[in-house]
């Protein structure tokens, strides 16, 4: 539920911005002028978002030092293999054959 509102949220400000600007350079010299801002809150709404998966998934006590310790384990845990498969997916990718060939199969 919160992670929606919260992509909700993103999408109209990201709407809004583009119609009150009127102007395609204005909207690329802000982006460029608040980069570090802008990265900096997409990750941490993603840390939000994955951190709302988690408990959710795993059903997490937050109240107590056992319960955020466990968090944290299930979440590095889980963050690592998501870098792992962003890895084996790059590999699989560099691995393919992406030449052009121009030639006819034969019949």
């Amino acid at each position: 539920m919160l992670s929606s509102l919260i992509i909700i949220a993103v999408i109209v400000i990201a709407v809004i911005m583009i119609f009150k600007s009127q102007d395609l350079v204005y909207l690329f010299n802000i982006v460029k002028k608040y980069a570090f801002s802008i990265i900096f809150i997409v990750l941490i709404i993603m840390f939000i978002i994955s951190v709302n998966q988690v408990h959710n998934k795993y059903a997490l006590d937050f109240t107590s030092a056992k319960g955020i310790t466990q968090a944290f384990k299930i979440y590095f845990v889980w963050l690592k293999s998501a870098i792992v498969n962003v890895g084996k997916v790059s590999g699989f990718v560099v691995n393919q054959d992406w030449t052009l060939k121009n030639m006819t199969l034969p019949k």
